[in-house]
């Protein structure tokens, strides 16, 4: 703010994954008449302003009672709307009871965009959003992690339009990374991003994470050793075929930026198991729920999450 006057002063700022978000609800509520949007007192935080100027009979604040929106999800739900809850992932924990017994356990028809999804930078230890992907897959709701805008913007109508019963899309603070933005949007439910003749590692990931495994590739070709990447896109139920994809490597390392218990990396590491796999398994997540006031990258470098501390495990692994 200009110190004189105290005067708001406003910078002009990219778009991030929320603006993305936001424009593409829009869209949709202009389509599908049943529509709407659910917030918890963050209407700017989740990009749903732009809903609520818009359609401002079908959006509701709920305020401070994320619990109630899930609950009042539901309701609009079983009532024949089709709501949208979004609120930020750390903040949705608040409603884990609601999101079972009003939700999951009725298989009613909504959609949580899950914002702030994976490391948060500058929050410190109470708004990281590292838990959803547990205790979304826990219950059996299909989660959907987009990695990139064009991503988002394919998902997000697909969540709406093709499915039903509860189900999550998730995406990072802040914006697009140079590298995901490369990749664009195959509507795979997992791809093969990177690959390298002869390989007999696999580097697999999700979401905003993705970016390290890209890095970690080229850092193990330095040290000649060939790596494959692999980016999920659905990330719960394991997407079908991404087993079989896997079964031929020597070596996998699954990455993610979040909660190690219960979370993607063991239930890939536990299908590969199943399916008879008998190599070496290298799990990279978030062990400790304490995480810094920091940067994503001083996060990601904390907990090893960080290309650097990929290809170091991997090299290890190999002599």
């Amino acid at each position: 703010f200009d110190v004189a006057t105290g005067v708001p002063v406003k910078k002009k700022t990219k778009a991030n994954y929320t603006d993305i978000f936001s424009t593409v609800m829009v869209k949709l509520a202009a389509r599908h008449p049943d529509v709407v949007a659910i917030t918890a007192a963050m209407p700017d935080g989740t990009g749903l302003k732009r809903f609520r100027k818009a359609y401002p009979e079908r959006f509701f604040d709920v305020g401070i009672a994320e619990e109630h929106a899930v609950t009042f999800a539901a309701g609009l739900a079983v009532g024949g709307l089709h709501p949208v809850v979004a609120i930020y992932s750390s903040f949705l924990q608040r409603a884990y009871d609601q999101i079972i017994h009003d939700v999951s356990l009725m298989h009613l028809n909504v959609l949580f965009g899950v914002d702030r999804a994976g490391l948060v930078p500058g929050d410190g230890e109470t708004h990281q959003g590292i838990y959803d992907p547990a205790f979304f897959s826990q219950i059996g709701i299909p989660v959907f992690a987009p990695a990139n805008y064009a991503e988002l913007k394919y998902w997000l109508p697909h969540l709406v339009k093709d499915m039903t019963g509860p189900r999550a899309i998730r995406y990072a603070r802040g914006n697009e990374k140079e590298a995901l933005a490369a990749l664009g949007c195959t509507g795979n439910l997992f791809d093969k991003i990177d690959t390298r003749p002869g390989a007999k590692v696999a580097l697999v990931s999700y979401g905003a994470e993705s970016e390290e495994i890209i890095a970690a590739i080229d850092l193990l070709l330095q040290k000649k050793v060939a790596a494959d990447a692999y980016k999920l896109t659905r990330i719960f139920p394991l997407p079908e075929g991404l087993c079989e994809a896997l079964a031929d490597y020597d070596m996998i390392l699954f990455a993610e930026d979040a909660i190690r218990t219960g979370g993607i990396g063991q239930q890939l590491g536990f299908a590969l198991q199943q399916a008879g796999w008998q190599g070496k398994y290298l799990l990279h997540a978030v062990d400790n729920s304490h995480l810094l006031h920091a940067s994503v990258a001083e996060l990601r470098k904390d907990q090893n999450l960080d290309a650097a501390a990929l290809a170091a495990d991997v090299l290890a692994c190999i002599k």
